[in-house]
């Protein structure tokens, strides 16, 4: 929730200025648009700045569980392949369709060599015996298409909104077994499954002249696979800089986080992975 609450702040902190100055603009008379291309395109590959996991596993029959971050216990350290497509055609300068393709290999996997105790109340605490071990592979690709609604635009700022729909394709396969005081272990697993859900956006672009403009945009999908449920969330921060008439080159920071929930009758286990990125993308546009 405080990732949620940080963005909304931000959003605040941008916009407002940034209305204010665009409305002082238009007083000019400039017919000019702030994006008046109708057809833009980019392509980019994903560095890893930071990366963090958590997972929880609670068994329904012994009535017991245990949460444990991953990065910090076991010292997970997930190595991420990343891909990210984006289309953007603009019909009029209001509205426009929109396409991305992304496209996530992570895979990590961690052991304890000494045995680990932390308090799980305020009077118990549990311990993970040296021995445990945990592996995760995720690989997902998730596929938007989505109405863009330029709700304010003219020659110095874009704001718009998209609402479409996601079709992610997920396969989870993890391997944990966690020596614990209550003997709990679980068994490996594996999930392959696709599904069309909501997604929604807002984002702002800013053109500081005609070669150089910032932008900022923030998504969120919804994920529902056979017993997997949750959400992606995506917060991007970048610019771009026209090095000829046609060809862009950027650079955005990003912000993703994965919420992932798995109930069967026997265990519930919960996953949650965040990382921020670094993304260099070359861009056409007409």
């Amino acid at each position: 929730m405080h990732l949620y609450r940080s963005h909304a702040l931000l959003w605040c902190l941008i916009l407002l200025p940034q209305s204010l100055y665009a409305d002082q603009e238009v007083s000019k008379g400039s017919s000019q648009k702030a994006m008046p291309y109708e057809f833009h395109i980019s392509i980019g590959r994903f560095a890893i700045l930071n990366s963090d996991s958590s997972l929880s596993v609670k068994d329904e029959q012994l009535n017991s569980g245990v949460a444990i971050n991953l990065t910090d216990t076991l010292g997970f350290d997930f190595d991420h392949d990343i891909t990210r497509l984006n289309m953007r055609y603009r019909f009029s300068d209001h509205h426009g369709i929109s396409f991305s393709w992304f496209d996530n290999a992570s895979t990590a996997a961690a052991s304890n060599d000494e045995d680990i105790v932390w308090p799980i109340s305020f009077d118990d605490s549990q311990t993970l015996y040296a021995g445990s071990l945990a592996s995760i592979d995720l690989d997902y690709d998730i596929t938007r298409v989505g109405y863009d609604w330029s709700f304010y635009h003219n020659d110095k700022i874009e704001l718009y909104t998209l609402i479409g729909v996601n079709f992610m394709h997920i396969n989870i396969t993890y391997n944990i077994d966690l020596q614990l005081d209550s003997g709990q272990k679980l068994a490996s697993h594996g999930s392959n499954a696709q599904a069309p859900l909501p997604a929604f956006g807002l984002g702002l672009n800013f053109r500081v002249n005609e070669r150089f403009y910032w932008h900022i945009k923030n998504e969120v999908f919804a994920i529902k696979i056979d017993d997997i449920s949750g959400t992606y969330s995506s917060l991007a921060f970048g610019a771009e800089y026209a090095l000829f008439d046609h060809i862009g080159l950027g650079a955005t920071l990003h912000s993703e986080k994965i919420d992932l929930r798995e109930k069967t009758p026997d265990v519930i286990l919960s996953y949650n992975n965040n990382f921020s990125a670094f993304n260099i993308y070359l861009a056409a546009f007409f």
